[in-house]
């Protein structure tokens, strides 16, 4: 696509400047046969002033036309330097990333939850008492992150600041005034916040993190089915897939994705169980994810879990 793109514009420039030769040649010839004189020339070298004048006002029209009509074109004529340094400045950056990769030096990957404890701000709470939630909750993260995050295998360098410095608190306090925060706020919805690492962090960067926010929401009901799989009596059945079926639905419902990624998110017991009746048993075997309880966002990680049955739907 790009060569035939660059094959078409190649073919315009052709036309362009044959045409303007080809008009210029023209008022060339015309001056010359009607003898006209520019500043005192002869008319042979008239004609051949205006026909470069000519050819050269059609060429300052065109390119005019086109500096208007083309922010492409604008950035090719007059910010060509600075588009050249951003993008040598943009081709180390990646070097750089490529280099920290190659080397194994990823010890945080971008959206990974820095801790598992979050922030819920309720509506009935007053806008002063949901701000010094968030200022306690921001303090407890850098806190938690210096202790853990600087330490071996992740040697990163500590968060240096806290919610009162002055580069935090308008930041914390416009967190907390986005819009989607207060429509929920403002309709009766609980609002979850959880620290997160935005950006995949590597040895020795300085730590940085961001809180993501979702609207509290009922999720499962105590025993509701939440997947399903058949199973061929006599296989070891794919639980991790009915599980992975399982976090999708969650997260449908309005779990945060991170909570679903909690380890025991169903009882080895149970699991043991539906793989040793399907593993001995013959005809087909119908597994199913049910929620262990009532389950809300506000529930975390403790509500991300289920347990599994196995009955014997049919022959085969």
């Amino acid at each position: 696509m790009e060569l035939l793109r660059g094959a078409i514009t190649l073919l315009i420039i052709m036309i362009v400047a044959g045409a303007i030769a080809y008009i210029g040649d023209r008022v060339g010839h015309q001056v010359g046969r009607r003898r006209l004189t520019l500043f005192g020339l002869r008319p042979r070298y008239t004609s051949t002033v205006v026909a470069v004048g000519t050819g050269m006002l059609i060429a300052l029209g065109v390119s005019v036309i086109a500096i208007v009509s083309s922010r492409q074109v604008q950035d090719a004529f007059f910010r060509i330097g600075s588009l050249t340094s951003r993008i040598q400045q943009l081709q180390a950056q990646a070097d750089a990333l490529e280099n920290k990769t190659r080397n194994g030096q990823l010890v945080i990957p971008k959206d990974t939850p820095l801790q598992y404890r979050f922030l819920v701000l309720r509506p009935s709470l007053s806008h002063d008492e949901q701000m010094k939630m968030l200022d306690a909750y921001f303090d407890n993260t850098v806190n938690v992150a210096n202790q853990v995050f600087t330490q071996n295998p992740f040697n990163l360098r500590p968060y240096p600041y806290h919610s009162t410095d002055s580069q935090v608190a308008p930041k914390l306090r416009q967190q907390l005034d986005d819009p989607t925060i207060q429509r929920n706020l403002k309709t009766g919805n609980s609002v979850l916040m959880l620290a997160v690492f935005p950006e995949n962090l590597y040895r020795g960067d300085t730590i940085g993190f961001a809180f993501a926010s979702w609207q509290d929401r009922f999720i499962f009901a105590k025993d509701q089915i939440v997947a399903a799989l058949d199973y061929l009596g006599g296989s070891t059945p794919d639980l991790t897939r009915l599980i992975t079926l399982g976090q999708l639905e969650a997260i449908r419902a309005g779990m945060p994705g991170p909570f679903t990624q909690f380890p025991q998110i169903v009882p080895a017991s149970s699991v043991q169980t539906v793989g040793t009746t399907v593993a001995r048993g013959h005809g087909v075997f119908r597994v199913t994810l049910l929620a262990v309880r009532e389950t809300y966002a506000h529930d975390g990680t403790a509500g991300m879990s289920f347990h599994v049955t196995v009955a014997k739907v049919g022959a085969r």
